[in-house]
């Protein structure tokens, strides 16, 4: 059983690796670098991440087609019960690293990035098995 320091360790791991992998996946013309002050920053970030919520629905809806089109439909039930899957797994996420700033100004920038870069790659992965489902076609 873990000792409270070793699970200390393990959850800053955790935040260091998560904060790597989207400091390494962000985008050169990320339209919320020039914001400059925190409120601005949180804005942006919050206009950012509703758009990527809407591209991973269009995604989703273009998906569902293509594999109701395909005569998938039973495939396609089981990735709609994966995808609500993912949202969870993705709040829990996200909500564990804006806890990690629960007593600093950042924790819902935090919260919003991680969102929006998780959402972004999900919808690119969502485009990928669209054009492989097509090419199969």
């Amino acid at each position: 059983m873990p000792t409270r320091a070793v699970s200390t360790v393990l959850h800053f791991t955790l935040l260091v690796a998560l904060v790597c992998v989207v400091v390494s996946t962000a985008r050169a013309d990320d339209p919320c670098d020039s914001a400059e002050t925190q409120q601005d920053i949180e804005q942006c970030l919050q206009r950012e991440s509703k758009l990527a919520d809407s591209t991973l629905s269009f995604q989703l809806r273009k998906l569902e087609a293509t594999m109701k089109g395909m005569r998938m439909t039973g495939q396609w039930a089981l990735m709609s019960k994966e995808q609500k899957a993912w949202r969870v797994r993705t709040d829990a996420m996200c909500e564990w690293a804006r806890k990690q700033y629960s007593d600093d100004n950042r924790a819902l920038a935090v919260y919003l990035i991680f969102k929006r870069r998780l959402m972004q790659d999900r919808a690119t992965e969502i485009a990928g098995t669209i054009d492989l489902l097509e090419l199969a076609d």
